[in-house]
């Protein structure tokens, strides 16, 4: 219609000079429906392509695989496996509480078997007491007596603390047997406070750098021991500290310890 206007247009100079100046909206009208002329209006019709999906996202702590909720076992766990460990606590009367309750409670949290071992001349209903810092503290259970312990059956050994607990144990003949068989065997010991009163007695301190509770200091020095003040001594497969201050790094200390090394090739003194 819009051409035949324009040819009757040609025969009327009004009539073309209307038709001319309408041309612009004819066209603009024309295009709201025509796509090649407008090709912005009609993006809606056309289907668009489905945006992709973000990229996963995975833990910043690397120690942990992002399809398991489990940490990586082996060379490079953080945490000391001591599964299938064995370990000897040789306690009696007097103990020093947290340096039995604590140190142990982190080997059986790392995987370990633990076993309270005493002498029959302090248990009293199958329990020995413990000296809780300034006090008497609760009792605890023994799990073998020492006459009935065998050190080849375990693979590491604990010597709590605490004043009476050595003195009595040092005293006592199989106790020092029993831990001269670890020694003998290049077994990992640890001691904390006065637990390396049991070392000198079974004669494992010689040449060795050692920490303990300072009143230990000359008896330690007179026996060959390079003592030192300092949270945590090793030595050889020996682990001592200094008191129930120290227990977080003694713990972390004998982890590492009992983990990698159940017998070294001597350590004998």
């Amino acid at each position: 219609m819009f051409f035949a206007v324009i040819l009757s247009a040609a025969k009327d100079p009004c009539i073309f000079a209307l038709a001319v100046a309408a041309a612009p909206l004819v066209v603009i009208l024309s295009g709201a429906k025509d796509p090649l002329l407008y090709p912005e209006r009609s993006i809606a019709q056309h289907p668009q392509p489905t945006p992709r999906p973000p990229p996963p996202s995975y833990p910043t702590d690397t120690r942990t695989h992002p399809d398991t909720k489990e940490p990586p076992q082996g060379l490079f766990s953080s945490t000391p496996n001591l599964k299938g460990k064995r370990i000897a606590i040789l306690a009696t009367e007097g103990v020093e509480q947290v340096e039995l309750t604590k140190p142990r409670k982190a080997l059986e949290k790392a995987g370990a078997v633990t076993h309270l071992i005493s002498p029959s001349s302090h248990i009293k209903g199958g329990k020995i007491k413990a000296w809780n810092l300034t006090k008497w503290g609760d009792t605890f259970k023994v799990d073998v007596k020492l006459a009935d312990a065998n050190p080849a059956a375990y693979d590491a050994l604990l010597l709590p603390g605490g004043v009476m607990n050595p003195d009595f144990l040092r005293m006592d003949n199989d106790a020092v047997r029993f831990v001269r068989a670890f020694v003998e065997a290049g077994k990992p010991m640890a001691a904390i406070c006065h637990g390396p009163w049991m070392l000198i007695e079974a004669q494992a301190v010689a040449g060795r750098t050692i920490t303990s509770w300072p009143s230990l200091k000359t008896d330690l020095t007179n026996a060959g021991a390079i003592w030192v003040d300092q949270e945590v001594a090793q030595d050889r497969g020996l682990v001592t500290s200094r008191n129930p201050g120290d227990i977080p790094a003694f713990n972390k200390a004998i982890l590492n310890l009992f983990s990698t090394r159940s017998q070294s090739t001597s350590i004998a003194a």
